[in-house]
């Protein structure tokens, strides 16, 4: 996973990773961005290479709120970060 994150790193240039977290049979990575469909974008195409997509579920929220709007997958209704 660290690799993972190394290449995410690279790969946002308008944003940074702020931390992760492991636990409940999950990884989370967190990114603070001021566009974040557009750094989804740019970090997509690393999680497509790595074969990591698949696996992928992304949200965003502002930093004063608690709820997420659901990037990836697009069928996703509910997020949460357990």
């Amino acid at each position: 996973m660290i690799s993972l994150e190394n290449s995410l790193i690279e790969g946002l240039p308008e944003g940074e990773i702020d931390g992760h977290d492991f636990g409940s049979g999950e990884f989370n990575i967190f990114i603070r961005t001021n566009n974040p469909l557009k750094s989804f974008e740019r970090l997509k195409k690393i999680l497509e290479s790595d074969e990591m997509l698949d696996n992928v579920r992304a949200a965003y929220r502002d930093v004063e709120s608690e709820e997420y709007t659901v990037v990836w997958p697009t069928s996703l209704r509910d997020f949460k970060v357990l």
